[in-house]
Parts: structure tokens; C-alpha cells; sequence
């Protein structure tokens, strides 16, 4: 039974993303944050116990990643809509979470076992931090600038991840690629 845990935490994540947005658009900012902080514990909290009841499974490898792109989508969207963040952080962290979306895909289909390092989960952590505080809870300029640096240094942050994980997986994906065309 415990087992499952993890994977559902994932599963409740991804729905809480369109629930996030919905209190958002609402302008329940607060009620958004709730949300927003409940999908952050689900995801400390599935990888936890995936790892301490040793139930890591492909699919949650798989569903983890793609809870964090979308939750990652949802809230830049979000912020971007009530002027918290520019067009280009909001394009470039988009085009950055899609391109790892697809990456996984392409690691899942050629049976590439895959999950967060250190880089994806630092990363994970700034971005998180940066989005409480540029939440339109508050008119406080500096968490504001402070948010806006923090996801600034994310988005950095999210380029050396995805150069790592270019350099980590390319190689695995090029040898699967010359044996099946043997």
C-alpha cells in the first residue's frame, strides 16, 4: 500500500496546478499560495518516502519531473499575468521546462532511467523560493526585487542543470541509438 504514496502525492501535485491557477485568476493570491505550498510539501514529501520505504519506481522517475514542469508552467504563467515577472523570464523559463519535458520523454521511450540531481533539485528550491516571493501577497518592493533576483539566478542555475544533464544522458542516448541500429 505504501508503495503508491508517492506516485499519488505526484498525481495530486499535477492536479493542484490547474487548482493553483483557477485561485490565481480568481485574484485569491492567498488561497493560491496555500495551494502552491501544499504541491511544494507533496513534492518534499513523495520523494521522501520514495526513497526512505525504497518505492522509487519508473513511473513516479517519470511523473515527478513532469508534476514539477507543469506546477513550474502554471506558476510562471501566473506571475507573468499579474506583471511580476518579464515576457523573456517567462519564455525563457517555459522553453526551458518544455525542452525537459521532452528530454524525459526521449529518456523514458529508449528505457533511459532518469531522476532529479543535485542541479535539478537546486534549482527546484530557487525557483520555489523565488515564486513565494513574488506572490501578489504583499506590496513590499524588496521581496519583490528579491524574487525577481532569486528567479533570475533559477533561471541561471537551470542552464548549468540542463547542460549536465545534456552531458550526463547524451552519451547513453547515442550508444542506445548505435545499438538498435546494429
Amino acid at each position: 500500500m505504501l508503495k503508491h504514496v508517492p506516485n499519488a502525492l505526484t498525481c495530486l501535485r499535477i492536479l493542484l496546478a490547474p487548482c493553483f491557477v483557477l485561485l490565481y485568476l480568481l485574484n485569491r493570491p492567498a488561497a493560491a499560495l496555500i495551494v502552491f505550498i501544499i504541491g511544494s510539501i507533496t513534492d518534499v514529501l513523495d520523494g521522501f518516502i520514495a526513497r526512505r520505504c525504497n518505492c522509487v519506481s519508473s513511473v513516479g522517475k517519470a511523473l515527478d519531473p513532469l508534476a514539477d514542469k507543469i506546477t513550474l508552467i502554471s506558476v510562471l504563467a501566473c506571475l507573468f499575468i499579474a506583471q511580476r515577472i518579464p515576457v523573456w523570464m517567462l519564455l525563457a523559463l517555459t522553453a526551458r521546462g518544455l525542452l525537459m519535458i521532452f528530454g524525459g520523454v526521449i529518456l523514458w521511450q529508449n528505457r533511459i532511467p532518469f531522476s532529479a540531481d543535485r542541479f535539478g533539485k537546486i534549482t527546484t528550491v530557487l525557483f520555489f523560493s523565488a515564486a513565494v516571493l513574488l506572490f501578489p501577497w504583499h506590496d513590499n518592493a524588496a521581496l519583490t526585487h528579491t524574487g525577481l533576483a532569486l528567479m533570475l539566478f533559477a533561471l541561471l542555475f537551470s542552464l548549468v542543470a540542463f547542460g549536465h544533464y545534456y552531458r550526463l544522458f547524451q552519451p547513453m542516448l547515442t550508444q542506445r541509438q548505435t545499438n538498435t541500429n546494429k
